[in-house]
Formats: C-alpha cells, sequence, structure tokens
C-alpha cells in the first residue's frame, strides 16, 4: 500500500513538472526577448500578464479574444497612472506634500511590472509590422505601447520627487537589461514605421513640442538618467578617463549590459524625435558607454567575472560603441549645419532655442569627446600593445582589442573630421554669439528634478570656456581649435600604438619604422597577417582564435599607404606626441605666433585625419573577403589622396 502510494505520488510530481516546463517553453517562444514572463513570482503581479500570454499561445485564438486582452492590459496601465498622478500625492489645499515613496505604485516588483507590460505591448507591435498590418495611431496595440511608455516615465518621475537618487541596487542588477530594452522598444518601433505612419505623425511633432508634461518619445536619456543617474559632462571632463565613472549607477549599467547600452544610443540618436536640445543629455550617456567599453575600470570589472581582458575584445560592445559614436556626430553635424542656415531669417526667432544656437554646444561637445573617448582611446592602445608586446602575440584577446581599438579611433577620426567642417562652417563669430544668446534661453536639456509642485525639466546652456580673457570671439574659437587638435591626435596616438612600441621597432630596423611606426604592436600585426581574410567569429562578440580577430584588415594597415602620411605629419611637427601627452590647451597668454602655430597644426592633424579615413574605407572594415565592384580604383584614389598630403606637407 505505500509503495502503491509512493508511486502515484512520483507520477503525480513527474506530471506536475513536465506541465511547467512545458508551459515555460511555450512562454519562452513567444516573445525572441529576454523577459520577466518566464518567472511564476513575477508573472502573477502582472496585471493581465497570465491571460495576455495564454491568449497570444493558441494559433487559434480569435482576433476578437487578442483584441480583448490588449484593452485589458491597455486599461491596467491606465489605472496604474491615474494611480500615480492622484494615490501618490496627498493634497492640502492647494500645495501638494511629499510623495509617499512607500506606496506600491512606486516599489521595485511595479516598476518590473511595467517593464514586462512595455515590452510585451512592443512585441505586439513588432508581430504585426512584421506581419505587414496596417498599425495607425488609433491601434489598440500602438496605444498600449504609448500608455505603456507614459507609465514608466511617470513613475521614474514621481521617484524622482520622493528624493529616490535611483532605482533600487536590485532592479538595476535584476532587471538592467530590461530598463535598456524597455527605453527602446518605442523608439525602435518609431523608426520601423513607414515614414507616411499615422503614428509616426503624432509623436514627431510632440517631441518637437519639448511639453515636459506630456509623452514624448524623446524623454528616453532623462528617463535612463533618473532610473541610474550618472556624472555631468562637466564632472566627466574634469575627472580622469576612467575614474568617476565607475561609480555611478549608469557606468555600472553600462559595463553590465555594454552591447544592449550602445544600442539604446544609436537608436536614440537615428530616431526622428531626438531634438538639438536633447545633444547635451545624449553626450553624458555617450560618455559613460565609452568609459565602460574602454577605461581600466571596465578592464578590471571584466576580469573579476573571469570575462576576456577588458570590453576591446568584446566585439559586439565595439560594434555598439562604433555606431553610437558614428550617429551622434552625423547628428551633430546635422544640427550645426541647420542652426548656421537658420541665422539672419525672420523665422529663426520662432524656432527652438537649442536648434538656432546649437554651435554653442560645438565646445562641450568636443571636450567631453576629447575626455571620454580620444583620451580612453589612447590608453587603451598603450594597454593593447602592453598587452601584445609581453604575449609575444599568442594571445588572441590582446590582437582582439588591438584591432577593436583601430576601428574605433578610425570611426572616432571620421566623426572628428566631419564635426571639423561643419564647425568651420559656422565660424567664430557665429560661435560665440551663439554662446551668448544661449546662455540667456536655457535651452538644453539636462535632468529631472524635484520642486514645490511635481518634477521639472531642469534645462541650462553651454558656459563660456577658458577665463575671462578668452571670452572672446577669437578665444572660443582657439578654445574649440584646441580641443579638436588635441582629440585627433590622441587618436592618431590611439591607432599609432605607443612610443615604446615604435622605438623598438625603430631601434631593430630604421628602413622598417616608417612600415610598422602605425602598428598597436608588432605582435599585433605579426597576428593580423593571418587574419586579413579571415570574416567571422566563432560566436557573437568573443573571437575563439586569432584566425578570427575581427577588423584585423586595421591592423596591417600601416604597412602601405598609411606610413607615409604619418611619416609626414612627423617631419613637419617632431615633438608633437610630447605636446599631446603633455596636453594642448588654450590660452590668453598665447602670441600671435603660438595662436598661428595652433592653427597650422590643427590644419595639418585635420588633413592627417582625413588622410586615416582614406586609408581605411569603412566598407571593408567587415574582412569580408568580398570586394565590392570598383575597389580597386577606389582604393589607387586613396592612395593618390595620401601621396598629394604627403608631398603638401614636406613642401611647406
Amino acid at each position: 500500500m505505500m509503495l502503491h502510494r509512493h508511486h502515484s505520488e512520483q507520477q503525480q510530481e513527474q506530471q506536475q513538472q513536465q506541465q511547467q516546463n512545458s508551459q515555460q517553453q511555450l512562454r519562452a517562444d513567444l516573445l525572441p526577448i529576454p523577459a520577466f514572463h518566464q518567472q511564476e513570482d513575477v508573472l502573477q503581479l502582472l496585471p493581465g500578464g497570465q491571460a495576455y500570454l495564454v491568449a497570444r499561445f493558441f494559433d487559434n485564438a480569435s482576433d476578437d479574444a487578442a483584441s480583448e486582452v490588449i484593452a485589458r492590459a491597455h486599461k491596467y496601465a491606465g489605472a496604474m497612472e491615474t494611480t500615480l498622478e492622484h494615490c501618490c500625492m496627498q493634497e492640502q489645499g492647494s500645495l501638494p506634500m511629499a510623495v509617499d515613496g512607500s506606496s506600491p505604485v512606486l516599489s521595485a516588483a511595479a516598476v518590473r511590472l511595467m517593464l514586462e507590460l512595455q515590452l510585451l505591448a512592443a512585441g505586439a507591435v513588432q508581430r504585426l509590422q512584421q506581419q505587414q498590418q496596417p498599425v495607425d495611431a488609433t491601434s489598440p496595440h500602438f496605444q498600449l505601447l504609448l500608455a505603456c511608455t507614459a507609465v514608466l516615465q511617470k513613475q521614474l518621475q514621481v521617484r524622482v520627487q520622493t528624493g529616490a537618487s535611483s532605482l533600487p541596487p536590485e532592479v538595476l542588477q535584476q532587471a538592467g537589461l530590461q530598463l535598456l530594452q524597455a527605453l527602446a522598444a518605442p523608439l525602435q518601433q518609431l523608426q520601423l514605421a513607414a515614414n507616411g505612419a499615422s503614428w509616426r505623425a503624432v509623436l514627431v511633432p510632440a517631441a518637437a513640442a519639448n511639453d515636459p508634461a506630456s509623452l514624448s518619445l524623446n524623454h528616453a536619456l532623462l528617463a535612463l538618467g533618473a532610473a541610474a543617474p550618472g556624472l555631468t559632462y562637466e564632472e566627466v571632463v574634469a575627472a580622469a578617463p576612467g575614474h568617476g565613472l565607475n561609480a555611478s549607477p549608469m557606468f555600472k549599467l553600462a559595463a553590465a549590459q555594454p552591447e544592449t547600452f550602445t544600442a539604446l544610443l544609436d537608436c536614440f540618436k537615428r530616431s526622428p524625435v531626438l531634438q538639438a536640445a536633447d545633444m547635451l543629455t545624449a553626450v553624458e550617456a555617450l560618455a559613460h558607454a565609452a568609459g565602460a567599453v574602454l577605461s581600466p575600470a571596465a578592464a578590471a570589472a571584466a576580469a573579476a567575472a573571469a570575462e576576456p581582458p577588458g570590453l576591446l575584445s568584446n566585439t559586439a560592445a565595439v560594434a555598439g560603441l562604433d555606431s553610437a559614436v558614428a550617429s551622434f556626430a552625423k547628428r551633430a553635424v546635422q544640427l550645426t549645419r541647420a542652426a548656421v542656415q537658420m541665422q539672419g531669417q525672420s523665422s529663426a526667432a520662432a524656432q527652438d532655442a537649442a536648434a538656432v544656437y546649437f554651435p554653442a554646444a560645438l565646445i562641450d561637445i568636443t571636450d567631453v569627446h576629447k575626455e571620454s573617448v580620444a583620451r580612453s582611446l589612447f590608453q587603451a592602445s598603450r594597454n593593447a600593445s602592453a598587452a601584445g608586446a609581453a604575449s609575444a602575440g599568442s594571445s588572441s584577446s590582446s590582437s582582439q582589442a588591438a584591432a577593436s581599438t583601430a576601428l574605433l579611433s578610425v570611426f572616432a577620426a571620421r566623426g572628428l573630421v566631419q564635426l571639423a567642417d561643419a564647425g568651420e562652417a559656422a565660424g567664430p563669430q557665429l560661435l560665440f554669439r551663439c554662446i551668448k544668446c544661449s546662455r540667456a534661453q536655457l535651452a538644453f536639456k539636462r535632468r529631472w528634478v524635484a520642486a514645490q509642485g511635481g518634477t521639472f525639466l531642469r534645462l541650462e546652456a553651454p558656459q563660456m570656456s577658458g577665463p575671462p580673457e578668452m571670452h572672446t570671439a577669437p578665444g572660443q574659437w582657439q578654445v574649440w581649435q584646441s580641443h579638436m587638435l588635441q582629440a585627433m591626435l590622441q587618436l592618431v596616438l590611439a591607432f599609432n600604438g605607443t612610443d615604446a612600441v615604435q622605438s623598438a621597432a625603430t631601434e631593430t630596423a630604421p628602413a622598417a619604422a616608417a612600415a610598422t611606426a602605425a602598428g598597436p604592436s608588432t605582435a599585433a600585426v605579426a597576428a593580423a597577417r593571418s587574419v586579413s581574410g579571415s570574416g567571422s567569429c566563432s560566436r557573437p562578440g568573443h573571437p575563439s582564435s586569432a584566425q578570427q580577430v575581427s577588423w584585423g584588415y586595421l591592423l596591417q594597415l600601416q604597412q602601405h599607404s598609411w606610413a607615409a602620411a604619418l611619416a609626414a605629419f612627423d617631419a613637419r611637427w617632431p615633438s608633437w606626441r610630447d605636446d599631446v601627452q603633455g596636453g594642448i590647451a588654450a590660452s590668453a597668454a598665447s602670441t600671435n605666433e603660438l595662436v598661428q602655430r595652433t592653427e597650422q597644426q590643427y590644419t595639418d592633424a585635420l588633413e592627417l585625419c582625413r588622410a586615416l579615413e582614406a586609408a581605411a574605407p569603412l566598407r571593408l572594415l567587415c574582412n569580408n573577403s568580398k570586394r565590392e565592384p570598383g575597389w580597386r580604383e577606389r582604393g589607387s584614389r586613396c592612395q593618390q589622396a595620401l601621396f598629394n598630403l604627403q608631398v603638401q606637407l614636406l613642401q611647406r
């Protein structure tokens, strides 16, 4: 009898386990995103979550049933938004009292529920678009996505009112990926929508209105800053590369989820809802992304987690940062050129002040780029060179780190070339006038702040740079050119490698010095010779052998045309490496001769970056053995451009 009972209990347990495994597998197949709907404890808390998942599972479910589930989920989202607006605010007369931070609607579980619901809504919209079904502004799926976005933004705003500095650490640790995905989801769906889509026509003007009280998709980075605050761009510039950033929640989130963090930034910068007023917030987030991928603190954290040394070996993170840097540069160039065209127009006064005076942000943008991207790349290049020399080329991770550094240097140099052209189109007088006028407008968004009566958007304006004696049109122009010059030469050094490796190569073979001067390391170049035809990795983000180093083509570049352009620059400016490591700064005490020298070196460095871009055409960086038609002709033109540059520099 006891044996029979024991056997029956075992059968029941096996059946229950099989049923649970089947349900979890079905739920895992539901969405291609790693969300919380696989967790039973959260699933029970999600309003309508169980019904939504069950309804989406059955292939024979009717459209009416699915619409009913969407409508029910929308109702729950609306109820939570109403609770946020009324229940969390205790009224006393006409002035609101402090918000109750212990309210369940502000709890960690409530935030995670909204993240889950928003991802489910985004998945529903995406499936409709993939099936080429119409998704207009009145679509229930679209309305649910917007409602979830509004509730999530409101939750974060109200948390700011309570005095909370960020989301609870456990939420960022356990749900950091979902937070980044949820912030990016509506932006991604907006980009996938056709240009003539009705909801695209609704959201883009709403973002341009810059109303902090209403839902706006361009508040994604403001929401990120409320959930995981980071350093301001002033603090980024003042701190050493990687130091200070690593203590901020935003840096920790970027280091833990580098691919998704950089993808969010790239998606935001490509989005049509981004405005000129958002660019200073965007450059702050970009600084944290660059620090997470490039800084020694991130490398130490990765080593402690038994990952390859640093995130430079993670090709997915590097590619994401590449794209984010390129997208930011392109958008900054577009906004600068648009501002130049607005000047002198009668309708300019009615335009957005940040758009009209956007050149005022160029100095701050360049300064952050110099400190967070160029300087960090230079330091990462030195670390990669040391690792490559120590391993004598035996480590695939050191070779990949060198190739990743080269790729990032080329992308960043190309962005600076584009930014320099746009800045030259603006000129010193317009730059100075925009800084002066923007100080009275306070047009650039910074963060949500708590104040009596609610949460408000803090607006600021770029300030004059340097001592008071430099607060002139020539002085501010000199500051900008000095920042650009320092950044460009740091990127050249990052691509070029450390001086120690170059000196060793020169002592070994003076005749071969020009051919190897630009290599991240002798060992890395040797390793790259065997990978120039390779084009795939064993698994995304992490190469498994020296035969699978991504972007190894760039490590061979120094053996050809690039060395000639660099040698010409060396002949023109023999002490430039010492100047870069010592720092290039504008000074009110600079003589006319020193100012002219800086301007000439800036011009030559700009041409050197153009040569680097020409010698490393980005369509070849994927290590793909397939060539596009006409690649030989384009390569010949690049070599001719480099030869002309060499002749021009030697004739001066």
